[in-house]
């Protein structure tokens, strides 16, 4: 018979070449068949492999033909996968796969077998069921990573600190094990959130704004991260009374009396007479002075309380994203 028309791979007819078929044919036969893989696989430069799994829980050299294979990873112990030596520039693309399926807080850490991947020297992963693909460039190593960037704080209502996370309390990490974070904060401190709320800073992607370029308000620098200050309460001093006058009067029926606006003073040369209680000459002589003072005790003496200034409030836990 004549031989089969086919272009890619789900086109060949596996029932050809039919046993009664002339053996000249033959080489027509090989011919279709290389030219249907030509077309159907396509960049085929080096080696192809079939992607399938490996599980590992301790150290372990990645080797070459581990291409497109996914590492499953238990982490009851923390451990170092180390990439293989001897990719070049003709084996871009190669890549594994590398994935934690163990619900404790340790990592797996990537790393080169020299020089560095996302630009360090190795990389942490330690959060259950994301998948980290490891890719040779032909000239470095890059990984890929999901969830929110490194150096976010989450907010979250759970009392156990998820994977990946580290409290954001104001105290130092081990800056070797969280190489990534430590590069995004610039030091190895985490910041303070216990008990605090947060502002934007005002020269944020440095565009300043007005006044508030050096403060927030409360004395805080509105430009450096990780300032802090403000109170929840209190105490009302003088200077936070409002600035207001207060009349009093005081009325004395049946008697008559020479009064004077609080604060005045009494015309040059003029005589003051001694008046008694009833508005008569010979009482007790008032010195002349520039106006009387009543002092009053505010909240009756009582022993001053912090004041309140907190809006409505719910108390949070938070994470610090580190991997």
């Amino acid at each position: 018979m004549g031989l089969e028309s086919a272009t890619f791979t789900d086109d060949l007819d596996t029932t050809n070449p039919v046993s009664g078929d002339p053996k000249s044919q033959g080489d027509d036969h090989l011919r279709l068949i290389k030219s249907v893989l030509r077309n159907s696989f396509k960049r085929v430069s080096r080696a192809f492999y079939v992607p399938n799994t490996v599980a590992k829980s301790a150290n372990y050299t990645v080797l070459v033909p581990d291409d497109n294979r996914t590492i499953v990873c238990d982490t009851t112990t923390a451990f170092t996968l180390t990439l293989p030596v001897g990719l070049v520039a003709s084996d871009a693309g190669w890549c594994v796969y590398v994935l934690k399926t163990t619900a404790d807080a340790n990592p797996v850490w990537i790393a080169p077998p020299s020089g560095t991947i996302n630009g360090f020297t190795k990389i942490r992963r330690s959060v259950r069921s994301k998948i980290t693909k490891v890719l040779w460039t032909g000239s470095v190593f890059e990984a890929s990573r999901d969830g929110p960037p490194i150096g976010s704080l989450i907010e979250f209502y759970g009392a156990t600190l998820p994977q990946g996370m580290l409290w954001p309390n104001g105290v130092t990490f081990s800056a070797t094990d969280y190489v990534e974070l430590n590069a995004v904060l610039g030091t190895n401190l985490k910041p303070e959130r216990r008990g605090r709320v947060a502002a934007g800073r005002t020269d944020m992607g440095g565009i300043g704004t007005l006044a508030l370029v050096t403060t927030a308000g409360s004395g805080i620098d509105g430009t450096v991260l990780g300032a802090n200050g403000g109170a929840e309460a209190i105490f009302l001093a003088r200077a936070n009374l409002p600035n207001d006058t207060v009349t009093v009067a005081i009325t004395d029926p049946g008697h008559a009396h020479n009064t004077e606006a609080v604060g005045a003073t009494l015309s040059a040369g003029a005589t003051n007479t001694p008046q008694d209680g009833g508005g008569q000459a010979g009482g007790v002589v008032v010195a002349n002075t520039t106006g009387i003072t009543a002092q009053f005790a505010l909240n009756g003496g009582v022993t001053q309380t912090l004041t309140n200034k907190m809006p409505p409030t719910v108390i949070a836990n938070f994470g610090l994203v580190a991997e």
